[in-house]
């Protein structure tokens, strides 16, 4: 997906209703179905499978409204929750995509964490700009503005108290389009944030031990071991030598407690996995070694007997079995006989 303007169009299809005077003053109700345009954006996840969904993971798509500086982002992360983060007049929507396998399910993962249901319409933040999938085309995503692109048509002039159904037009207005050059109006990859704001992620530390905790290459566990010395807990500048500086310091040491609590979690939860590992291998390897002995134990002899005896008695009831099923057939002979 290339940054370009919102220059493709969706149209929308309405009924109305109003109120229109005639020359001698006298008002009379109008009625019609009009067709609408409206300046959109396509975006096509139709391709997307749970083989290349790892792809998007940390990336994103961004919109723009046509006539103001709102943005509103699309990111995709890991898990299956949804989140909103506004960075001025900057909207970030972050989903979800663990349970997405196919383009249709991004889609409807997008619109639900804008707000709408499956088969709905998102409108984020209530603002001009609609969200949709398009109906033939499931696995595609349709961005456009509530308001019309085209110029008022004349069946509308002198019309007033003009009341939209079937479905409501709730943007009524005419001639907003993409202006050239413009900033707004645009789509395009990444995620947008107000300047100045956006971090980079942090990069996590590199475990300072690996452990091989299954058989597979895969089944590895990396630890970091606690940082619980003074610089890493923050008092190395503690003092107390006046009220200021003691207060300042409680606050200190609060936050250092909180940081050793957390560090004994993560260790616990280590603990947790290890202990996890540990009696998964133990009852395997009580597994392997109950039917090593089984194997070993066993006497040749005596089981050749009766692999012999169980065949024997196998093929002789397979006999009887057919026997009685020939009986019938035989007398059946002898009466038609």
């Amino acid at each position: 997906m290339d940054d370009k303007a919102q220059t493709d169009t969706w149209s929308t299809t309405h009924d109305y209703t109003g109120i229109k005077e005639d020359a001698a003053g006298n008002q009379q109700t109008v009625s019609g179905t009009l067709t609408l345009n409206h300046a959109a954006a396509r975006l096509d996840f139709s391709k997307l499978s749970a083989d290349n969904k790892e792809d998007l993971i940390g990336t994103g798509f961004y919109c723009t409204c046509l006539t103001c500086n709102n943005h509103y982002s699309i990111k995709f992360t890991e898990g299956t929750g949804n989140n909103r983060v506004a960075s001025g007049s900057h909207y970030v929507y972050e989903i979800g995509i663990d349970q997405v396998q196919t383009g249709e399910d991004l889609v409807d993962a997008i619109l639900a964490g804008l707000g709408a249901g499956k088969g709905g319409i998102a409108n984020p933040m209530s603002h001009y700009t609609m969200w949709r999938a398009d109906p033939n085309q499931p696995g595609q995503l349709i961005l456009y503005d509530d308001r019309s692109s085209d110029s008022q048509p004349q069946e509308l002039n002198g019309v007033q108290n003009i009341q939209w159904s079937n479905p409501s037009w709730r943007h009524q207005s005419f001639g907003t389009k993409t202006s050239p050059n413009s900033n707004n109006g645009r789509f395009g990859r990444g995620v947008a944030y107000q300047p100045g704001t956006w971090k980079p992620p942090v990069k996590p530390p590199e475990p300072d031990l690996h452990l091989q905790v299954g058989a597979s290459s895969e089944e590895k566990l990396g630890i970091l071991l606690p940082r619980v010395r003074v610089n890493a807990l923050g008092l190395k500048n503690v003092s107390v030598k006046t009220q200021e500086e003691a207060n300042g310091s409680i606050k200190i040491f609060e936050d250092a407690i909180d940081h050793v609590a957390g560090e004994r979690g993560r260790m616990g939860a280590y603990q947790k996995r290890l202990e996890h590992a540990y009696q998964s291998q133990a009852v395997t390897s009580e597994n392997l070694t109950e039917a090593e002995s089984r194997i070993r134990d066993t006497d040749m002899a005596e089981e050749v007997v009766n692999y012999t005896k169980n065949s024997i008695l196998l093929q002789a009831s397979q006999s009887m079995v057919s026997f009685a099923n020939t009986l019938p057939q035989n007398v059946m002979k002898l009466i038609s006989g």
